[in-house]
């Protein structure tokens, strides 16, 4: 139970740290970015378990939670910006 607290708050952070490294300023875009960091950083960190490491609560898995969590966050920005029209 703590390592998912965990690894929802690095994908959180990660996802708050992502909008102003990007300077969003819109609220709603915040607030996605944290709900799509703590997704993102709870797959990672569901992966790297199943795959790698045995432990839920590693240094490794919230490193890879928080990889996650950029990763989903770069994947969802680069589809919600409008097309270029």
């Amino acid at each position: 139970m703590l390592s998912l607290i965990i690894w929802c708050l690095s994908g959180g952070m990660a996802g708050w740290l992502f909008g102003v490294v990007m300077q969003r300023d819109a609220k709603r875009d915040e607030l996605r970015n944290v709900v799509v960091g703590i997704a993102g950083a709870l797959l990672g960190g569901f992966l790297f378990h199943w795959n790698i490491a045995p432990s839920l609560l590693s240094l490794g898995s919230v490193i890879t939670a928080g990889a996650g969590a950029v990763a989903l966050l770069a994947t969802v920005t680069l589809f919600m910006q409008p097309s270029p029209h």
